[in-house]
């Protein structure tokens, strides 16, 4: 009776024991930064492009890659780290494609009717650094008249470049996870065998055409008017209207300084006059097909010409319109060929992390990590640990979007979440709290790496992701190598009890 007694009052710690297999090991990892290896890119240190997989809609192939480190100005969101007026790897990038030093003259011409958009006489607040006054129209001119400014310094041309601008309703939502279209851009007219043009037989943005002929082309070859824009961009009428999500505006500051959950309207501005200006192509990344214009034969455009696929050791410029459709999508596969940005990207770019398998021997290696915006950086030491899938004690327990049910497995190891359902934040704060060391979260689609973006000042350890397929071969390991003795498995009752 006694001996039964005490059993029972072991049963809750008995229950808990994992049982390793005969020459079974922990699966023990590292997460460090890689001092041979440039984030954002290649082996041989070019940049890479964003591809996502499925096809994103918009110019996906016309930006650098998420996983860049720090953000650069043309990822294909507007990113928050990079600091107000900075050009970084864009600027070596137009070098490559044919864009002369020096300086030009930007003009702006605003195409909203009277008391819309540019012209809206809505009083706000004052903006921060923002000469525009106290109007909503006003404050919006005078910041995109700044950021105009930033590129005239950088880009020379002899020909004066316009610019039209003007408002309207662009996507967005109506949930917020549907997202919403900050801006649009584009060049309006593309040359080829111009003047002084580089490569023969091959298509040019307008403006940059000009630069290089130093001829107004649109008006002497096609007739505009001289004022015509080489560019034109729209912005999205509804975001200040809180479209997105409720509080989430432009903000039109010029100090740097955009509140959380709004977005620089400078930065945008930034963004899409680079993508008129030459940082875009002109092939239709669903068919593959580069600009058919009637009488003219198929062309590659310039941007084409700088961008390689890995796999097909072929650029874009000379594949076939099924080998650039497939390469539309090859993620973490395209690169940017351009000497002077490859050259440039060191100084730019930090060292890439990466995940470390030190055992078991099956999976040994080191895998491709991506680095959260918030929380503590990787760094060259890293943190090292046993891993542990986390669980949340949900009907998908591997969220980690509840508090942890298995904090006993998780403290002081790395937690391994898997992607969806609520923010990252959320998921790496919970294996925090649980005393996790730091977390790696694995994708839930097949290709590329999660994002991994967010704000929160009280996570205090890192976090990276990695792609679905290396979280799946890493979480096969962890669950094979012990057996969990759980509660209720086994049962004592004491004599005389029902």
């Amino acid at each position: 009776m006694r001996i039964a007694t005490r059993l029972v009052c072991l049963l809750p710690a008995l229950a808990m024991v994992s049982v390793l297999p005969a020459g079974a090991a922990e699966v023990n990892g590292t997460l460090a930064v890689d001092p041979a290896r440039i984030a954002g890119a290649d082996e041989f240190g070019r940049v890479l492009l964003y591809t996502p997989n499925p096809l994103e809609p918009g110019s996906s192939i016309s930006h650098w890659d998420i996983s860049a480190t720090p953000d650069l100005l043309m990822e294909p969101f507007a990113s928050p780290t990079v600091p107000l007026g900075e050009v970084d790897l864009t600027l070596p990038h137009f070098r490559d494609i044919g864009w002369p030093q020096g300086s030009s003259v930007i003009t702006l011409r605003v195409t909203d009717p009277e008391d819309e958009g540019f012209n809206d006489p809505t009083v706000v607040a004052e903006a921060p650094n923002n000469p525009g006054g106290t109007t909503l129209g006003g404050q919006r001119l005078a910041a995109l008249q700044w950021v105009a400014g930033v590129w005239a310094a950088q880009l020379g041309s002899g020909v004066e470049i316009n610019i039209e601008a003007s408002f309207d309703e662009l996507d967005c939502g109506p949930d917020p996870e549907d997202g919403a279209v900050l801006a649009a851009a584009g060049a309006q007219f593309l040359f080829f065998d111009f003047p002084n043009a580089p490569r023969q037989g091959t298509w040019y943005h307008g403006a940059l055409a000009e630069a290089i002929a130093d001829e107004d082309l649109s008006t002497t070859e096609d007739g505009f008017p001289p004022e015509a824009g080489e560019l034109i961009i729209f912005f999205n009428s509804q975001i200040d209207e809180e479209c997105l999500a409720p509080g989430f505006r432009y903000y039109y500051g010029l100090d740097g300084n955009t509140p959380p959950g709004q977005a620089s309207f400078a930065s945008v501005s930034l963004h899409e006059i680079s993508h008129g200006m030459g940082f875009s192509n002109f092939v239709n990344d669903a068919t593959g097909s580069p600009p058919d214009f009637p009488g003219l034969p198929p062309m590659p455009d310039i941007y084409s010409v700088f961008t390689f696929d890995n796999d097909e050791q072929l650029h874009w410029s000379v594949m076939t319109n099924t080998q650039r459709r497939a390469s539309a999508v090859n993620t973490n596969r395209v690169v940017w060929d351009g000497p002077q940005t490859t050259n440039a990207a060191p100084a730019f770019l930090d060292n890439a992390p990466t995940l470390t398998i030190n055992s078991p021997s099956s999976i040994e290696g080191t895998y491709a990590a991506q680095p959260a915006e918030f929380g503590p950086p990787i760094d060259l030491t890293g943190v090292s640990g046993d891993l542990a899938v986390l669980d949340d004690g949900s009907d998908d327990p591997t969220l980690g979007c509840n508090s942890l049910v298995n904090a006993f497995e998780i403290a002081a190891k790395i937690a391994v979440v898997d992607r969806g359902e609520c923010f990252f934040t959320e998921k790496v704060k919970n294996a925090q709290n649980a005393g996790a060391v730091a977390v790696i979260v694995v994708n839930n689609e097949p290709n590329g790496l999660p994002p991994m973006g967010g704000d929160d000042a009280t996570i205090n350890i890192p976090s990276a992701g990695i792609s679905q397929a290396d979280g799946d071969l890493i979480k096969a390991a962890i669950e094979s190598r012990s057996i969990i003795i759980r509660r209720g498995g086994l049962r004592v009752t004491p004599a005389g009890t029902p």
